[in-house]
């Protein structure tokens, strides 16, 4: 993908594309749903949550108690930032956007900022590039080796890279609790500020 900012021109290669679709098994997440508390509504699904040191998650379930979706995430940057692992709707509740709408629960009443990790399933890249928008959020695309922040809707293409590409595991997706993306972090032409660091998961550890 190449992305272009005021005339300045960024090389974008991004997000591994895994090509296998990601299953979570809902026995596993009816043992969450068993340790877990109602908080809230989304949709006419009761949203119940669940903490355990730094992983947290959110189950739907219908007035039955059926589990219909399930996103899992793990604490990051003392809480301010939520990394998303696992996400997943069951039938006959699929094709409805409700992890699309728990992480817009997850943004805007708990407050928390959330990214995606280095590796996209299929259905990742559609939350991403499609849900996530037409429920008015507004994701974007962050260089973990410079830290700048990228607007996808500035880009000519979307390529994920193939395996084994030097670009491997560098870009993530974020949205920021506030829509407030800070201004030296936007790439844009002439920029004397440098990009500030330490508001998203930079992943040097798992490098």
């Amino acid at each position: 993908m190449q992305t272009i900012a005021k005339g300045y021109a960024v090389q974008i290669q991004e997000i591994e594309l895994v090509n296998i679709g990601q299953s979570f098994p809902v026995d596993q997440v009816k043992k969450f749903l068993d340790q877990s508390s109602p908080n809230g509504m989304i949709d006419g699904f009761v949203a119940n949550y669940i903490e355990s040191g730094n992983h947290r998650g959110v189950i739907l379930t219908d007035t039955d108690g059926n589990i219909a979706a399930y996103a899992g995430f793990r604490t990051r940057l003392n809480g301010r930032v939520w990394q998303a692992k696992n996400a997943v709707s069951y039938d006959p509740y699929r094709g409805r956007a409700l992890v699309g709408k728990i992480y817009r629960m997850v943004k805007q009443q708990l407050g928390k900022s959330i990214q995606s990790d280095t590796e996209n399933t299929v259905a990742g890249m559609k939350l991403w590039t499609k849900t996530l928008p037409s429920l008015g959020l507004s994701p974007r695309v962050y260089d973990t080796q410079t830290g700048h922040i990228l607007d996808p809707d500035q880009a000519l293409d979307l390529m994920y890279p193939h395996q084994g590409s030097h670009n491997e595991h560098r870009y993530t997706w974020i949205l920021e609790r506030n829509d407030r993306y800070p201004e030296q972090n936007l790439v844009h032409e002439a920029s004397l500020l440098m990009p500030f660091k330490g508001l998203w998961h930079d992943f040097k550890d798992e490098k």
